[in-house]
């Protein structure tokens, strides 16, 4: 849709309006930008895996204990 305008003052308000615009999306940009290489930071990233590997492992020694508890909570057969 074309916008008319009626006077050289609401072109350049228009203007100015879009140039703030356009200075708050940079400003946006940039904060998204450092936002993202804080997260992908080495030393996070070492620390999510670390805490993933412990919560690997954690996971399976818990698995393993219960199959061994229910084992011994079997009552044997006499021969």
């Amino acid at each position: 849709m074309i916008k008319h305008y009626q006077s050289f003052e609401e072109i350049d308000e228009r203007l100015k309006l879009l140039k703030l615009q356009r200075q708050i999306d940079i400003e946006r940009l940039k904060l998204n930008l450092n936002t993202a290489k804080s997260k992908i930071y080495p030393t996070k990233l070492v620390h999510s895996a670390r805490f993933f590997i412990q919560e690997a492992i954690l996971t399976f020694l818990i698995k393993k204990l219960s199959i061994l508890s229910r084992g011994r909570s079997r009552p044997r057969l006499l021969n």
